[in-house]
């Protein structure tokens, strides 16, 4: 049994490879940046606390 699972098939039969690379860079990108600010967020908040 062969799996044959690209990210055509997952996406759709018509949409070109860079259709799909913009399509993942704008789900991953968000994602990344809001992580990231959400460490700086809790780190900032955290910090005073941790001194005392």
């Amino acid at each position: 049994m062969k799996m044959d699972l690209t990210w055509k098939k997952l996406l759709g039969e018509g949409l070109s490879n860079q259709q799909i690379e913009t399509m993942l860079l704008l789900g991953v990108v968000p994602i990344i940046l809001l992580t990231i600010w959400f460490m700086v967020f809790l780190y900032n908040n955290l910090a005073p606390e941790l001194e005392n």
